[in-house]
């Protein structure tokens, strides 16, 4: 009936999925070619993501034109930090002609000691310049992440042991002052 509120009970679950990057890496163009192809999700970059929200899954994004940096590999620890659910995307594969090696690279990098499951990585060309858009391996990934039963108790715990880790390395910079 019109007017009838519903419980949040009833209401169905919204996967959030940050997608996230260094700067020209091409985020924003993966997030864009994502949404409408995620059914259930809210696909957010980083200003979107409320203080303190973890969210469900983490797509972070790097370019082909080459590995990912020291840079890159401390976002990437900062950003999927508290969250078990990830998959890496190299963009731009229509027009690096390496993009494999990089992206060989980028899966067998040990990006920080504390994750203990391998990340997926896939190639993508979210706003390809040379043929088509070349998504459905990320969309694939993405929902499989978001569809594992135990994805919610891993990410719990991720987030559990993330915060002290937080607040250990806050005491011992107290200690140290």
């Amino acid at each position: 009936p019109r007017g009838t509120a519903v419980s949040p009970a009833e209401r169905p679950r919204v996967d959030t999925v940050l997608v996230v990057g260094p700067d020209l890496a091409g985020a924003g163009r993966v997030a864009a070619a994502l949404r409408g192809r995620l059914a259930g999700c809210a696909l957010l970059e980083p200003a979107d993501l409320h203080p303190g929200r973890i969210p469900d899954a983490v797509v972070f994004v790097t370019s082909a034109a080459a590995p990912m940096s020291a840079c890159d590999a401390a976002l990437f620890a900062e950003v999927t930090g508290p969250t078990d659910a990830v998959v890496g995307a190299v963009t731009k594969i229509d027009v690096h002609r390496t993009w494999q090696s990089v992206l060989e690279t980028n899966r067998t990098a040990q990006v920080h000691p504390a994750r203990r499951r391998a990340v997926q990585w896939v190639g993508v060309a979210a706003d390809p310049e040379i043929g088509p858009v070349v998504i459905g391996a990320l969309v694939d990934a993405v929902r499989a992440e978001l569809d594992d039963e135990h994805r919610r108790r891993r990410n719990q715990l991720r987030a559990r042991a993330w915060a002290l880790g937080q607040r250990i390395a806050e005491r011992e910079r107290e200690a140290a002052a």
